[in-house]
């Protein structure tokens, strides 16, 4: 797939969950696959609970939009898959200022281009909490996912040449050149995966969903996360990372 195609198809998609998302919110539950996991504010949810906060029901508040609109978008893809990044700022009825909610998505062909895995957040620094989850639908043993999904210093060994690398805060963003250098500049680690993640292979795609513990160097002090990779299969039976994402709970 071109990267013209590709964006056609990650900006129209979006378009039709953000039109769907201010209606009944019965298409945007639609817009995934019934085993999708998406990472939305405060926790991971299955199709079903995206709704509650998402990119047209409601702002970050709670209360009502005037409008949601892409500002920025980058996205690749093949002919079986389409992983993007995108920008999506709300505007509220009355007063109160603009949010912006960040959006990443991994597409696939297979399930009729819906999304397999998504997040839906506010940029955020990691913040503190005392207690953390297993996420939705969890597989086995950590798989190869995991384990670079884990170590973001080795992860940026992995990276695609054009991969979308996304952090926490609103400055943590970078494609193609420099991700690698920009990843290990955010000193995320350390991370240590809660319990099981979410890990899928397919022959032509594969993600990775899991919570994390980030260490602050206080045993009681531990921010919590969450993060996902989207990856395509190599010969060799390796993976190149197309987009990670690390981001506050």
């Amino acid at each position: 797939m071109t990267p013209a195609a590709a964006q056609t198809k990650a900006r129209g998609f979006l378009q039709h969950q953000i039109d769907a998302a201010r209606g009944d919110g019965k298409a945007l539950v639609a817009s995934f696959t019934s085993d999708a996991v998406i990472l939305i504010e405060g926790h991971a949810s299955d199709a079903d609970g995206v709704s509650a906060w998402g990119i047209g029901d409601a702002g970050p508040d709670g209360g009502d939009i005037a409008a949601a609109s892409i500002t920025k978008l980058l996205a690749s893809g093949t002919a079986d898959a389409v992983w993007f990044y995108a920008e999506v700022i709300i505007r509220p009825k009355g007063p109160g200022a603009p949010a912006v909610t960040r959006v990443a998505e991994l597409l696939v062909a297979s399930e009729q281009w819906h999304a397999v895995a998504a997040s839906f957040g506010m940029a955020s620094a990691l913040d503190v909490s005392d207690s953390n989850l297993e996420i939705p639908n969890a597989t086995g043993d950590d798989g190869p996912l995991a384990k670079l999904l884990s170590a973001p210093s080795a992860l940026g060994a992995a990276l695609a040449p054009n991969a979308i690398v996304i952090g926490p805060t609103a400055a943590q963003l970078k494609q193609g050149a420099g991700a690698k250098d920009a990843l290990a500049g955010w000193k995320l680690e350390p991370i240590a995966l809660y319990k099981r993640a979410r890990e899928i292979h397919t022959p032509t795609w594969g993600f990775v969903q899991a919570y994390y513990d980030h260490a602050t160097g206080k045993p009681t002090d531990v921010a919590r996360g969450l993060a996902q990779a989207f990856a395509l299969p190599k010969p060799d039976g390796s993976w190149n990372i197309v987009l990670v994402q690390y981001r506050a709970r």
